[in-house]
């Protein structure tokens, strides 16, 4: 019986398969993780372009002890600037209420609602009519039927309820 020779030093051959493994295991993990940021990215894609603010009418607010009855206008603001319909939308109020601005804003839409409070408007900042404009929290569902908050922070969250 002929023993059989036992080469213990790696072959060209055997490096070649080595490196085309590797390269081909970097290359599949490379795509998947490219495909999970498009994926993820694309998940958010209309919800960034949902944007809500609170807007003093005019130049400025008469101070508090002023007013009368009558709160001076101010609206909260909501902007769809995406492709497609948002639904439920909500703005957190004080004291944990919510209220629902409107049950669907189409796509390139706005809605309006008054601020009702006076103490709200103070709150905000929009009293002295030194800010123009400044960044409210709401929340609404997508046209994928995914719940977003968009934070007065501008930050935008996936969330379950409204905030």
């Amino acid at each position: 019986m002929t023993p059989i020779p036992v080469i213990t030093d790696p072959t060209a051959a055997d490096w070649l398969s080595a490196w085309s493994t590797l390269f081909a295991a970097v290359g599949t993990v490379g795509a998947f993780a490219l495909g999970l940021g498009l994926w993820c990215r694309e998940r958010r894609s209309q919800a960034r372009h949902v944007h809500g603010y609170a807007e003093p009418q005019g130049r400025s607010y008469p101070p508090p002890e002023e007013w009368s009855f009558q709160v001076p206008p101010s609206p909260f603001v909501i902007e769809n600037k995406s492709d497609g319909p948002i639904y439920s939308v909500h703005l957190p109020r004080a004291g944990g209420a919510v209220i629902q601005l409107s049950p669907v804003i189409l796509a390139g839409g706005r809605r309006e609602r008054s601020i009702e409070e006076p103490g709200e408007i103070e709150k905000l900042g929009l009293a002295d009519g030194s800010i123009p404009v400044i960044t409210i929290s709401f929340s609404f569902t997508d046209q994928t039927g995914i719940r977003w908050t968009r934070r007065h922070d501008g930050r935008l969250e996936e969330t379950s309820d409204a905030p």
